[in-house]
């Protein structure tokens, strides 16, 4: 770190500078802030490190991370595209403790307008205000879902294991059982499409 820190003194913006010495500080949890501050410039210079895997996992470790998440989420929003936003979601649908804040981040209009057509399927079936509302989305959940769309359309049609009766040990019903046969459908055709693409 030293080393590539000399570096950066010299080379502020240099990409080949830049992400060694991101990856580095990656591997000491304490000084995530100051890889937030390197990524910073990084994705700024070059927005296509955002898409390197290594970095993400950094990025979303310091999303869930108390004192660093509401700066992560906010790289994720300003520095790192359409990326960003699938991370943000990510963070949405499985961290219950920054979940509003991911969320808050995804509807700004700067977000919304880089969704990708899978993302944007994906967030209107899962913040559809009703089960009937996600049957009108089938058509495009038909042409752009991805894995996220056969996920929520297959949490909404099934019954849970457990958490209904008096001790909570019996199945509930599917949040949209009545819609329920209405997804079987869509689910095998974006399953049949993403595996004629993969």
């Amino acid at each position: 770190i030293p080393g590539l820190q000399t570096l950066r003194a010299k080379y502020p913006k240099d990409p080949r500078v830049l992400k060694p010495l991101a990856i580095e500080l990656g591997k000491e949890p304490e000084r995530t802030s100051e890889l937030l501050r390197v990524l910073d410039v990084l994705f700024t210079e070059a927005p296509k490190e955002a898409e390197d895997k290594e970095l993400q996992k950094q990025m979303m470790r310091a999303a869930l991370t108390t004192a660093t998440s509401q700066r992560a989420i906010e790289l994720m929003r300003t520095r790192m595209g359409s990326t960003g936003a699938d991370m943000l979601f990510d963070i949405v649908l499985n961290n219950h403790e920054f979940r509003a804040r991911a969320r808050t981040a995804l509807e700004t209009a700067d977000v919304q307008r880089r969704l990708s057509p899978a993302l944007k399927i994906a967030y209107d079936i899962y913040f559809a205000s009703s089960c009937s509302a996600r049957v009108e989305l089938l058509p495009q959940a038909i042409r752009d879902g991805d894995e996220r769309a056969i996920t929520l359309l297959t949490i909404f049609s099934s019954k849970t294991k457990s958490g209904c009766g008096a001790r909570r040990n019996k199945p509930c019903a599917a949040q949209c059982s009545k819609e329920a046969p209405d997804f079987e459908n869509p689910i095998k055709q974006i399953r049949d499409r993403l595996s004629q693409t993969a």
